[in-house]
């Protein structure tokens, strides 16, 4: 065993380290919690990166589709985010103990979440249905 540092490893913790403090300075800058942020960019990442993985792979054109599908995917990732912005940036376990020290923001409820949600679903089924139907002809 030497006594060398090993560059991998050195540059696995750098980029680990400037990731971290991106997602703790993007909490920071929203207001919200840095777990509730870490979860949904990781979240983020892994729909985006499967959605350009499928589209290369199946070499599908129809990207509208695909970004909607993406977006309805990603959108409920980031309702743990918003309420907790919307509860001064408590934790997402402070949130049971404290949901009565903040009133809810409106962009926290659920009558502004899910009707987002049924929109992008329906855009994504309307542009799936409109290929199908430009094919079926």
């Amino acid at each position: 065993m030497s006594g060398r540092s090993d560059p991998a490893a050195v540059g696995i913790l750098f980029i680990g380290g400037m990731i971290a403090f991106g997602v703790f300075s993007l909490s920071k800058s929203l207001g919200a919690d840095f777990q509730a942020t870490f979860f949904a960019l990781f979240g983020t990442v892994v729909v985006v990166g499967l959605c350009f993985l499928a589209a290369f792979w199946l070499n599908w054109s129809n990207h509208l589709a695909m970004l909607s599908g993406a977006a309805a995917a990603i959108w409920p990732q980031w309702w743990p985010v918003l309420k907790s912005m919307s509860e001064g940036g408590q934790s997402i376990g402070a949130y049971r103990n404290f949901s009565r020290m903040y009133e809810p923001a409106w962009y926290a409820e659920w009558w502004v979440q899910w009707p987002i949600e049924i929109a992008l679903i329906g855009l994504c089924a309307w542009r799936l249905y409109a290929d199908w139907n430009e094919y079926r002809y």
